[in-house]
């Protein structure tokens, strides 16, 4: 399965691949700069309200369920791997 990354990498490349800032994206999104901060540095967790924005921002490229999605594969990786397994081994 590998490493599971943190669903603000996806928002931060996405917003580079847009070509705007990331406080320009943040007021587009209805959300504060400083949170947006924190979520593409990967120090906040994407929230369902934070999702709802996301999926109303980008639409059909990345939904709701995108980010919700995202957020719970990330969890249940560090959750896993903090209790010293992996999610291949979780599986079994």
């Amino acid at each position: 399965m590998g490493e599971v990354k943190h669903p603000g990498l996806k928002l931060k490349e996405v917003i580079v691949e847009k070509g705007i800032t990331f406080k320009s994206a943040a007021k587009e999104i209805g959300i504060s700069y400083i949170l947006m901060s924190y979520l593409v540095n990967c120090h906040r967790r994407i929230t369902l309200d934070i999702a709802i924005k996301l999926g109303r921002w980008l639409g059909n490229e990345y939904p709701v369920h995108y980010w919700v999605a995202a957020q719970f594969a990330y969890d249940i990786h560090v959750k896993a791997k903090a209790q010293g397994f992996s999610l291949e081994e979780a599986a079994q």
